[in-house]
Parts: structure tokens; C-alpha cells; sequence
């Protein structure tokens, strides 16, 4: 917790940031249900869930063991290629990667897309 997002609850809850959340909800819905359709259509060995009440979202990746790509090998790949993302292990998920998902939905279609194109789905 910090200042910014101490004002940013309080706005939320407010009168006054009712707007604003209504404007937030549908944005952080629409881009759950694309980070769940195309992990669910693209990534072999890798799981994940729709995410209800948070914009945050956990990639179980144990499937790609079977491939021989370790945790810091997928984390690091990712960071290579502009994709910021968390290792689980610090959330108690440590085959998993977390992802925040409260962004502009182009900016997640591009982020899926690099994720398919350089990390899950490359050849390296």
C-alpha cells in the first residue's frame, strides 16, 4: 500500500469515482476473458483461471517442464521481449506467473501476442 493507492481506493468507493469504476469494470472483464481465451487456445503446458474481483492473473506453467524450460528461463524471455510480468514463487505459486492485467486492452492483445510469438510458443 502507498499513497497513490490509498487515494486511489478511497476514489473508488467515493461518489465521486463511481464514473471512473464504471468505466474501469468492463475494461478489466473484457481483458480477463482475453488473457483466459488465448492462454486456453495458444500455450501447451500452460493453465490459468478467469480471475474474479482483481486484475491480476497466475499462468501455471508446470505443463512446460515437459519442454525443458525452466521458471527463470520463461521469466527471463519475457522481460527480453517487453512483457512485464512476476515470478508466482513469490505468491506461493512457484510454477506460475503472475500478470497484471489493468492496462489498455491493446496494450494486453499486444502483450499476448509477443508472449506467443517469443516465449511460449518460440523455438529457442
Amino acid at each position: 500500500m502507498n499513497v497513490f493507492s490509498e487515494h486511489a481506493l478511497i476514489g473508488a468507493y467515493s461518489d465521486e469515482g463511481d464514473n471512473w469504476l464504471d468505466q474501469l469494470l468492463p475494461v478489466l472483464s473484457k481483458n480477463v476473458n482475453i488473457a483466459y481465451d488465448y492462454v486456453t487456445k495458444h500455450f501447451d503446458g500452460v493453465s490459468t483461471f478467469k480471475t474474479e474481483g482483481t486484475y491480476m492473473m497466475f499462468l501455471d506453467c508446470t505443463g512446460l517442464k515437459k519442454h525443458g524450460k525452466t521458471q527463470k528461463e520463461l521469466l527471463q524471455r519475457g522481460w527480453d521481449y517487453g512483457i512485464g510480468w512476476q515470478d508466482g514463487g513469490l505468491f506461493q505459486g512457484p510454477t506460475s506467473i503472475r500478470l497484471n492485467l489493468a492496462s489498455p486492452t491493446f496494450r494486453i492483445e499486444d502483450a499476448f501476442k509477443r508472449m506467443d510469438k517469443y516465449v511460449f510458443n518460440a523455438e529457442w
